[in-house]
């Protein structure tokens, strides 16, 4: 499981959600040159989570987000596991 990384003021980072189990927490990558989300095209996938908001050791939760179809749903936001971008899907 990954902690949240902490700013100097120990504030915690964002987490959201491995693709890979649909659980585990993971921190979300930024270029540290231009400050831009790193993310990746996820046009495919499997929803794993049981979309109530999974938290670190520490009890940072992850993101989450509400679904598109009803505006109410809580749903993870995943991540890549192996190179902690964000996955969207842009078409």
């Amino acid at each position: 499981m990954s902690n949240a990384p902490r700013d100097n003021n120990q504030i915690p980072t964002i987490l959201g959600t491995s693709n890979a189990d649909g659980k585990t927490p993971v921190p979300i990558y930024v270029d540290a040159a231009d400050h831009s989300m790193c993310v990746e095209d996820a046009a495919t996938g499997s929803d794993l989570s049981d979309d109530d908001a999974d938290r670190d050791d520490n009890g940072i939760p992850v993101m989450m987000a509400v679904s598109s179809a009803d505006g109410k749903t809580p749903c993870a936001v995943y991540v890549n596991a192996a190179n902690n971008k964000l996955l969207i899907q842009s078409t």
